[in-house]
């Protein structure tokens, strides 16, 4: 028997973690109310060169509102490689408010806290008793279906202790409500899946609107939110005008009397957000397949672009540039600058985070911070390489690195861009070393920008 070679010679193979992407900011994710999908799977992924047949396959019809905008999500050019249908089940549900509608006499002492009593189709639970034990509140609830729904009886009307009587007065009432809110499928679909980045729901109210706005302000991963809204009145009642005052960043209204016309540019902007040279885009000015231009006044055009909202109208003779316009969320900024920097933080915190994993520590020392710095410049040059950061003036604040180091003034130029900063570490606080803390990082970006609209003078000479 041959001794090993490990005694000699021994080799050991180093895996380096595998690096981690989030690969969904290129898929659009439409919900609605079919009963095709179950609320327990919630989310289906489909190819977009198949995505209409499996849907029909799957059980879904042509004239329901999902394969409406799916369809309208996938003749976009350049096309998206994938689509994400959720289900939002909002079957309407009887929901009973049980009551006790009458008095009830508790007498006696020596009770506790918690003590159970039963009364008819009711249990009486003890909630307050006084020094003697004798019951001075206690909480309704009833013996079958609804025990969420509990019902307090805290007026003593003879007084406490023995033959003490509670006054309940209410009524019975039933209602019909929703199996669930918007919010909580649209939630569901983030925690079933993460890879879908905007999301639409078919046939959304304007309270949907609100609610889902809200919830896709804070998710995560981050998201965005795109509605469509026929609504054309002035005022504080407005959608877009009520999410401007909001300040919504990452939601994106358009004005159109197509239903659910946003899956459009939704699908244009998943399909042409391939992140490769050259690649950054706007929404403006482009065109929506397979979707009519919606007739506008100028008086309307300029209303719906005071509240940020956006809209698919034609210009020229005949109409003959259909065009979306404006391409901004509801605060005002524009949707390519939200989408891109939403990648560079997400690039950038990967590669931390993989750097770290990689390696048996970072040190605390210059040299560790530079690991660090290294690791997030790829980062930085994938988003100039597609076209979203570029070299430029800056014209933000400031920059100091310690009270008499200006390491970037303002006017100055950013020949790469971008520059790649963190304060000393001999200036770090020695509660920080001591939490192994590293010293901020600043990466001031110049953007690309883009040109929406111009003016060419044509001076006449004689």
């Amino acid at each position: 028997m041959s001794l090993p070679l490990e005694d000699i010679v021994d080799i050991i193979v180093n895996l380096s973690p595998r690096a981690a992407i989030r690969d969904g900011f290129n898929i659009g994710l439409i919900v609605g109310t079919s009963d095709v999908i179950s609320a327990k799977d919630r989310v289906k992924i489909y190819a977009v060169s198949m995505a209409l047949t499996s849907m029909i396959s799957d059980g879904f019809t042509e004239d329901m509102p999902e394969y409406k905008a799916v369809a309208l999500y996938c003749q976009q050019q350049p096309s998206p490689s994938r689509v994400a249908v959720g289900r939002w089940d909002n079957t309407e549900v009887e929901v009973i408010n049980y009551s006790y509608n009458g008095s009830i006499a508790v007498g006696g002492s020596g009770y506790a806290i918690d003590d159970e009593l039963a009364f008819g189709t009711f249990t009486a639970k003890v909630t307050e008793v006084d020094g003697s034990g004798a019951i001075t509140a206690f909480a309704l609830s009833p013996t079958s279906g609804d025990s969420d729904v509990t019902l307090t009886a805290e007026a003593a009307t003879g007084g406490t202790g023995t033959g003490a009587t509670f006054d309940v007065a209410s009524v019975a009432t039933s209602t019909t409500g929703p199996t669930e809110t918007v919010t909580a499928a649209v939630m569901d679909c983030r925690v079933k899946n993460t890879d879908w980045y905007a999301v639409t729901v078919c046939g959304a109210s304007f309270d949907n609107v609100l609610d889902v706005s809200m919830f896709i302000q804070t998710a995560m991963p981050t998201s965005a939110y795109m509605f469509t809204c026929d609504d054309l009145t002035t005022g504080d009642g407005n959608i877009f005008n009520t999410l401007r005052l909001l300040s919504r960043r990452r939601t994106h209204g358009m004005y159109s009397k197509t239903p659910d016309a946003v899956a459009g540019i939704m699908g244009y902007a998943m399909g042409a957000n391939t992140r490769t040279s050259g690649s950054a885009y706007t929404l403006m000015h482009k065109t929506i397949i397979g979707l009519m231009p919606d007739e506008l006044l100028p008086e309307q055009a300029d209303y719906l672009k005071s509240v940020n909202a956006n809209y698919y109208a034609a210009r020229g003779t005949g109409g003959a540039y259909p065009m979306y316009e404006n391409g901004v969320m509801a605060d005002g900024v524009y949707f390519d600058e939200v989408i891109n920097l939403d990648m560079l933080v997400n690039d950038m915190q990967l590669a931390v985070i993989d750097v770290m994993r990689s390696r048996p520590k970072i040190w605390q020392t210059e040299g560790g911070m530079n690991d660090l710095k290294l690791a997030i410049k790829p980062s930085l040059e994938r988003a100039r390489l597609i076209g979203f950061i570029a070299p430029g003036r800056w014209t933000g604040g400031q920059i100091w690195l310690t009270p008499d180091w200006l390491a970037l003034d303002t006017n100055a130029m950013l020949v790469d861009g971008y520059l790649i900063l963190s304060e000393p570490i001999d200036e770090q606080p020695q509660a920080d070393r001591d939490a192994r803390k590293a010293p901020p990082i600043y990466t001031p970006i110049k953007l690309a920008g883009a040109i929406h609209t111009a003016m060419v003078v044509i001076d006449v000479n004689r």
